[in-house]
């Protein structure tokens, strides 16, 4: 996986690499994992995200509502 597909992959809040950020080690890192990692972090604190056993939860007002997953 390129950096830029790292990116991409937290932008759209991919599950397995979401849960390899937060959860997993890394034995090398160049700078891309660590910072992907705090975009993350910064992303699911804004939106209010919630861990669950099977996944995230994602508070809304409505059904209705579209949720943008950019941080910036």
């Amino acid at each position: 996986m390129t950096s830029r597909e790292l990116n991409e992959m937290v932008e759209v809040k991919t599950g397995f690499v979401m849960d390899a950020l937060l959860e997993g080690k890394f034995l090398i890192d160049d700078g891309t994992l660590i910072t992907a990692k705090k975009k993350l972090e910064t992303s699911l604190k804004m939106l209010h995200a919630i861990r669950l056993s099977h996944g995230w939860f994602i508070p809304r007002d409505s059904l209705e509502e579209m949720i943008s997953f950019d941080c910036h």
